[in-house]
C-alpha cells in the first residue's frame, strides 16, 4: 500500500509540474499576441497618418 501511495504521490506532483508548465506557456503565448496586437494597431496608425500626409501606400505584387 505504501508503494501504490508513494507512486501515486509522483504521478500528482509530475502532474501539478506539468500544468504549471503550460500554464506559464499560455502566459507567453497571451503576452505575445498582445504584443502582435499592438504591433499591428502601430502599424495601422502609422499607416493613417502617412495617407494623411499625402503619401500613398506602394502595394507590391505577390508575385
Amino acid at each position: 500500500m505504501n508503494n501504490l501511495t508513494a507512486d501515486r504521490d509522483k504521478w500528482r506532483e509530475a502532474f501539478e509540474k506539468e500544468r504549471e508548465a503550460h500554464q506559464v506557456t499560455r502566459q507567453q503565448l497571451a503576452k505575445a499576441e498582445e504584443r502582435g496586437d499592438v504591433a499591428v494597431e502601430q502599424g495601422k496608425t502609422l499607416t493613417a497618418l502617412l495617407q494623411g500626409l499625402g503619401h500613398q501606400p506602394e502595394l507590391r505584387g505577390s508575385a
